[in-house]
């Protein structure tokens, strides 16, 4: 980050032990290699002045300063970089300390009284003599082998330095890598992150400075945590926080000189805006309609993909979730889990729904009324192998690109699994809602306007479609939707009420199609594949055309309250449809 931009505090004990790790945070690998430097320049210096020294005491003692000082050096910087064991001793001049700085300048003044000093006889001892003074007979050492001690002090000084070169290049990615790093979390405490915002530009999620200047996550509407996810620098991003992470921090879309001067001049990095496709007043009367209830609704746009509202109950306060995060990954009722893209739910009596269309696309024969005729015996001409076929060509057991979603699982068949054991998210089934209604073609959902819709795929014939779209009865003035129950395989489990809707439109008049003619019946079931067609089928006219797909599924007591869904999933329909007629 340049220099004295470092993080020093985050090392302990920095001020006496770590001292040399200080240097390296704050003045860089070339900081730090001018530190071992100037301490090589010192000890050299020491070896120095005692090969020119006038007598063998200050010879030694030159020699020893010499060796004192380098060997403290090497002991505390190598034990820093993990080269020997670390040991309490202090680098000399630079770490906090008294008599420990005291001493090393005394050393210092030594050597430079050593450097300066010359021998000055005693004129009363010359005269008391016939001999010459002591202080002029000189008594000289020969310093070879300190010599070659003086080599290897200076070896180890380039150990070190190739110890700082391995640290701060070599294994620098790992460095940044570590979960103890604690520069991400200082870098987040001043990034801008950028607000997610409702289609009308309302925010949701937004950054604000606190009295420290550290920026917090604030969530305005607490409700909305299956809308907006979590942000929090413990415990990471979740939800749709985490989908459009790169976008909000401001990590992508940004050219590399600009990246480079913000590096330069310190500026904190600044996220960009996610305005998302949540229509707010909708999303609130969802959560409002489930109050307490598990459960989850989903309302999509088909003719643009975008999803308009994704409640999901129980659900949790992101504005607290440091404090109550324990708490929520131990509850049963899993307050952190997405219903509308991650919980999974056996769909039931929608296995009617799912198999009819594979029957359809297989041309196989159907019971006289395919509405009211027992599921396992109208999916029979099916079987396990082209119910399975079919999911697979309805997208329900792959996850759904550009969302945190969960792919469905297959009903196990061994295990005494049946077809309504099959388990989806309710966004799945919005999708193969919309392709009923959208000739076949299975629309990608979109949870941002800044978004690209994927184009449709073709996945069932628009013939198969307009046929099962006769399941559908009225139930509303603007709505038409089918209801089903998933009931419990064991003792124990919740009943589920399952609606899916269509709006604003009418029901088909003619019903379910009729059944195909008998030559038709032979057929793969595992080789079921569309005959796209590029016009819709005549019979439906374009103004019949609902606009809007709901999907929503509630965990009931029993069945006498199959209906929960259904009750549900109005209340938000009708709230979009108001807006509209008052626009």
């Amino acid at each position: 980050q340049g220099l004295g931009q470092g993080l020093p505090t985050a090392i302990p004990v920095v001020h006496t032990d770590f001292v040399f790790a200080a240097i390296g945070e704050e003045y860089g690998l070339l900081g730090a290699l001018g530190v071992l430097l100037c301490f090589a320049l010192l000890v050299s210096r020491a070896f120095a002045i005692g090969l020119r020294a006038h007598n063998g005491f200050e010879q030694l003692l030159a020699v020893g300063i010499g060796v004192m000082l380098g060997l403290q050096t090497l002991v505390i910087t190598a034990g820093t970089l993990k080269l020997m064991p670390l040991t309490g001793v202090t680098l000399p001049f630079v770490s906090y300390g008294g008599s420990s700085l005291v001493t090393s300048f005394l050393m210092v003044g030594l050597l430079i009284f050593i450097a300066q000093g010359q021998a000055v006889p005693l004129p009363h001892l010359a005269q008391a003599t016939d001999h010459p003074p002591a202080a002029t007979r000189v008594t000289k050492y020969d310093l070879r082998p300190y010599l070659r001690l003086s080599r290897g002090l200076l070896f180890g000084f380039l150990v070190v330095a190739g110890g700082l070169i391995f640290w701060q290049i070599l294994l620098a990615p790992f460095l940044l890598a570590r979960s103890d790093n604690p520069r991400p979390v200082i870098e987040e405490q001043t990034n801008r992150r950028g607000r997610l915002l409702t289609s009308d530009g309302i925010p949701v999620a937004e950054t604000v400075l606190n009295e420290n200047g550290l920026a917090e996550r604030r969530y305005p509407y607490a409700g909305l945590a299956s809308v907006t996810g979590y942000y929090s620098i413990r415990y990471g991003v979740g939800g749709t926080e985490a989908t459009f992470d790169p976008i909000l921090r401001g990590t992508v879309g940004r050219d590399e000189t600009e990246v480079w001067l913000d590096g330069l001049l310190h500026r904190p990095l600044t996220g960009q805006d996610i305005t998302l496709t949540i229509d707010l007043p909708a999303q609130v009367a969802a959560d409002v309609a489930l109050d307490t209830r598990e459960g989850a609704v989903v309302i999509m746009d088909l003719d643009t993909g975008a999803v308009l509202v994704m409640s999901s109950h129980p659900t949790y306060d992101p504005n607290t979730l440091d404090e109550t995060w324990d708490s929520l990954r131990e509850d049963t009722s899993a307050p952190l889990l997405n219903r509308a893209t991650q919980g999974l739910f056996p769909v039931g009596d929608l296995a009617r729904l799912i198999g009819l269309i594979g029957l359809y696309e297989a041309r196989a024969q159907l019971p006289a009324d395919p509405a009211s005729a027992p599921v396992e015996e109208m999916l029979a001409p099916l079987g396990r192998s082209g119910y399975l076929a079919t999911a697979h060509q309805l997208g329900l057991v792959q996850p759904l690109a550009g969302l945190r979603s969960q792919p469905g699982l297959l009903p196990d068949f061994d295990n005494k699994g049946t077809v309504r054991d099959l388990a989806v998210t309710p966004l799945h089934l919005a999708r193969v809602a919309a392709a009923i209604e959208r000739d076949g073609r299975l629309l990608s959902p979109i949870l941002s306007l800044q978004q690209q819709p994927d184009q449709p795929k073709q996945v069932i014939r628009p013939e198969t479609g307009q046929a099962v779209r006769g399941l559908f009865s009225q139930v509303d003035s603007r709505m038409i939707g089918l209801t089903g129950l998933a009931t419990p395989i064991e003792t124990g489990q919740s009943y589920l009420s399952w609606f899916i809707g269509l709006a604003p439109t009418s029901a088909s008049p003619e019903g379910v199609g009729r059944p195909p003619p008998a030559g038709a019946m032979i057929f793969d079931p595992t080789k079921i594949t569309p005959t796209p067609s590029p016009s819709p089928p005549a019979s439906l006219a374009e103004a019949d055309r609902a606009r809007y797909v709901v999907v929503a599924v509630v965990v009931i007591a029993d069945e006498s309250d199959r209906n929960a869904a259904f009750r549900v999933a109005r209340v938000s329909v009708q709230t979009i449809l108001e807006q509209q007629t008052n626009q």
